[in-house]
């Protein structure tokens, strides 16, 4: 099976489906992974600003086709920061509700507060 991205697809990137079998029959066409890459005798070093992005439109890095190499590592960047906004957040609102079933247990074994959870 040949693998082929498609930008076509409006799925958000991870749900984009990459698998069709009859679009390329060449496992070298520019739209497979499939191509043993060339060993590089003379590696090329570019400037960010002269690469330019010319992939699918993608929903959650936002990358779009002309963007610079430096602004798609910004966008790609600002996902990873995002996610690991969205874990501590996670990590601080646990260890809150680990302390109020610690703190829930200590008064129940205490016997505190009874008359309080009777009502």
């Amino acid at each position: 099976m040949i693998r082929c991205s498609l930008c076509e697809d409006k799925k958000v990137d991870i749900l984009r489906s990459d698998i069709v079998p009859s679009m390329c029959d060449d496992p070298c066409e520019d739209c497979t992974p499939n191509c043993k890459p060339e060993e590089c005798q003379c590696p090329v070093h570019l400037i960010g600003a002269c690469v330019h992005y010319n992939g699918c439109k993608t929903f959650i890095t936002q990358l779009k086709p002309g963007m610079t190499f430096d602004e798609c590592m910004v966008n790609i960047e600002n996902v990873f920061e995002q996610v690991d906004n969205l874990l501590e957040s996670y990590k601080d609102r646990i260890i809150e509700l680990e302390n109020e079933v610690k703190d829930l247990s200590e008064r129940l074994n205490n016997k505190e507060g009874c008359n309080e959870w009777e009502q």
